[in-house]
């Protein structure tokens, strides 16, 4: 039998705590946001497939977000220098 996170008894594996569950999660979360994807821990079930597919498309759209966060950032930085530069060149 495969180990998987929602076990198709209902019943939680043996010596899984909360904090074990949540620790597991956390490190799927990041394996999978960051694309690394290592196959070590994947869903294995209906419910967890139908999560994964939520999780996929909930990180696409926080990444998207972010980098277009970041992307605003750097504009502005680079415009602002751009036009501290023309200033000092206005003054020379």
């Amino acid at each position: 039998s495969e180990a998987t996170a929602i076990p198709d008894n209902g019943q939680q594996p043996q010596g899984w705590d909360g904090v074990y569950l949540y620790q597991l999660s956390a490190y799927f979360v990041l394996v999978t946001m960051t694309t690394i994807g290592y196959g070590d821990f994947s869903p294995r079930n209906r419910d967890e497939r139908w999560f994964c597919m939520f999780l996929l498309f909930q990180s696409m759209v926080i990444f998207s977000t972010f980098v277009g966060l970041m992307n605003s950032v750097l504009i502005e930085i680079y415009a602002e220098s751009s036009f501290s530069r023309h200033k000092l060149i206005q003054l020379v």
